[in-house]
């Protein structure tokens, strides 16, 4: 009899314990919802800094736990490649985003505005036509 109620709460608590699983991971899902972004490539070599235009991302998730964007790696690693190889210099880029497009373009305007304040400082825009954010 005692191992019957043994092997009860047991059952009992294995199930909660998946309950509970599946609850967190129902509560803690990404959000796929269109993500708007731009990047930034430096190099400290030279005085030419590049910037791409705002791009919809329809493949980006935020996670809800942390607020970054899954996978700014490629996306930087993207605009690395693209600017090594269009001018042989080696770039650090950096990845900036929003669901909101409206605040994504004002701090797009922020880093222009920066970047045009120092002299010694070449901002170029990509377009849309030679670089893409994501593969479509």
């Amino acid at each position: 009899m005692k191992r019957i109620i043994l092997q009860r709460s047991v059952m009992h608590t294995v199930l909660l314990g998946v309950a509970f699983l599946l609850a967190s991971n129902v509560f803690g899902q990404k959000k796929s919802n269109t993500i708007y972004a731009f990047t930034m490539g430096t190099c400290f070599n030279d005085s030419v800094n590049y910037i791409s235009s705002i791009q919809p991302l329809t493949e980006g998730i935020i996670d809800n736990k942390t607020k970054f964007l899954n996978d700014r790696q490629t996306y930087s690693n993207r605009m690395k490649t693209y600017l090594d190889q269009k001018t042989g210099k080696t770039y650090t880029c950096a990845v900036f985003f929003n669901k909101n497009r409206n605040k994504l373009e004002k701090t797009y305007l922020k880093l222009r505005r920066n970047a045009s304040k120092d002299a010694h400082v070449r901002l170029i825009e990509i377009p849309v036509s030679e670089f893409r954010l994501s593969e479509q």
